[in-house]
Parts: structure tokens; sequence; C-alpha cells
């Protein structure tokens, strides 16, 4: 999940501005939530329009940012012909999610797949938690000094 995909989940009336509540709130989650918080988060990532299902287009679009995301990390490109291999497994995978055959996929279908696949492509949405939350080291080794653990109670 990339910054932005984070900002746009906390953001749902699409204005551009988060409530400093509403942040607070998302990224605790993302830090320290249950493995169902996190789970219910991923899920509203991936529900763009917010209706409570997400449909193979809010599926095949957030891959699809993901999978370029990688590749421009990566100084690679997405050929269309990769990417319609990529979207067809996709597509499959959603299909098979989706056990009431209703064309979307519920927050308890996503569970149901979350839990009982580890490899599901829904899993990768909760893994990137954990890219959000490693530690960045410092160009001298250890942690940068943003990233350290803060004792409050200790006055610097």
């Amino acid at each position: 999940m990339q910054l932005h995909e984070v900002f746009n989940t906390f953001d749902k009336e699409h204005k551009g501005v988060v409530q400093l509540g509403v942040l607070s709130t998302g990224l605790h989650v993302i830090l320290e939530g249950t493995e169902e918080e996190k789970i219910d988060f991923a899920f509203k990532g991936l529900d763009h329009n917010g209706d409570g299902m997400i449909t193979k287009e809010e599926f095949l679009t957030f891959f699809k940012h993901y999978f370029m995301a990688k590749c421009s990390i990566e100084s690679t490109t997405l050929s269309e012909e990769r990417w319609k291999a990529i979207s067809n497994h996709l597509t499959m995978t959603f299909r098979a999610s989706d056990t009431n055959k209703d064309g979307t996929v519920d927050v308890q279908e996503f569970i149901r797949a979350v839990k009982t696949d580890p490899d599901h492509p829904f899993c990768l949405v909760l893994d990137s938690f954990g890219a959000l939350t490693t530690p960045l080291k410092s160009p001298r080794g250890g942690r940068s000094p943003a990233m350290r653990p803060v004792n409050p109670r200790v006055a610097r």
C-alpha cells in the first residue's frame, strides 16, 4: 500500500484534507492495531468508494498501482502484455474470493480469503503495512534518529 493510498483511505470525501483525529486513529491501527483492525483497514483501503464492497475494478486498480510502483522502484517497466497476464490471474483470484457470486467481495469474503490463504493477493495489502512500519536505516548504520523509540516520560 503506497502512502497516497493510505491517505486516501483516511480521506473518504476526497477533499485532500484529513482531520488529525482520523489520521491518528488510522496510523495507530497500522502501527499497533490488532489483526482484525488491520484486516478491516486493508479492506477499507481497497474499497475506494466506501460502499462496503470491493469491486473487481477497485481490486485491479489497487494492484496495477502496486505493480507500477514496484517497477518504478526496481527501474523496470510493466508492459501491457505482462499486466494482462497479471490481471487475468488477479481476476480469477477475485472471482474465487467472491463466494456468493454477486460480482463483489464483501468484508466477510475478504476475511475468509486472508485467513485461509496466506498467498492470496489480499494479503499483499496487509503485508504492505510491514513496509510502512519497517525502521529506516541511517547512512551511518542503525536506526534513523527519527525512527528511534521515544520514552515520553524522559525529558530530552
